[in-house]
């Protein structure tokens, strides 16, 4: 596994939560999330627990830390500010070289993909509950050799 998996083959959990007001308004992210372990279902990714502070969804822009730690207590840190226009942003993370690439599907859903030096990516559908305190995202990790892991991340807003 490499370095980056811990940390966002979750990812495809980064996205967006609940702005108030009309229906036509693009729910956001904004605030303290946690990955709900009993909900999730990641194969490829060895996380005890996963929390991101996302501090700027405003439909156009996405900007989040994600703290993954590991079974052996490990912590693994990242970070990226990306545009919902498909392009692709570099991601901060201690050893790894990756990107994220985001589209807003509808104005509570996108896709978020993360591609790592070497060949690992991961793709994803994140959609909101109808509250917006919940993220569910659905999608694969693939690595170096093409193989394909389905996996499942729950976020709940704290």
């Amino acid at each position: 596994m490499t370095r980056g998996r811990p940390l966002f083959s979750f990812i495809a959990m980064f996205g967006l939560a609940a702005s108030a007001g009309a229906d036509d308004q693009v729910k956001s992210m904004k605030g303290r999330w946690h990955m709900d372990m009993q909900q999730s279902s990641d194969p490829a990714s060895a996380v005890r627990s996963s929390s991101m502070v996302v501090t700027i969804d405003d439909g156009e822009t996405f900007e989040a830390t994600r703290i993954d730690v590991t079974p052996d207590g490990k912590e693994w840190v990242s970070s990226f500010r990306a545009a919902y226009d498909g392009k692709s942003y570099p991601v901060t993370e201690a050893g790894a070289k990756m990107s994220v690439t985001l589209a807003r599907l509808t104005r509570d859903s996108f896709r978020i993909d993360f591609s790592q030096q070497g060949g690992w990516h991961n793709t994803g559908i994140c959609r909101f509950s109808a509250d917006g305190n919940t993220v569910s995202c659905t999608g694969t990790d693939i690595d170096e050799r093409g193989n394909g892991v389905p996996y499942k991340r729950v976020f709940v807003r704290d």
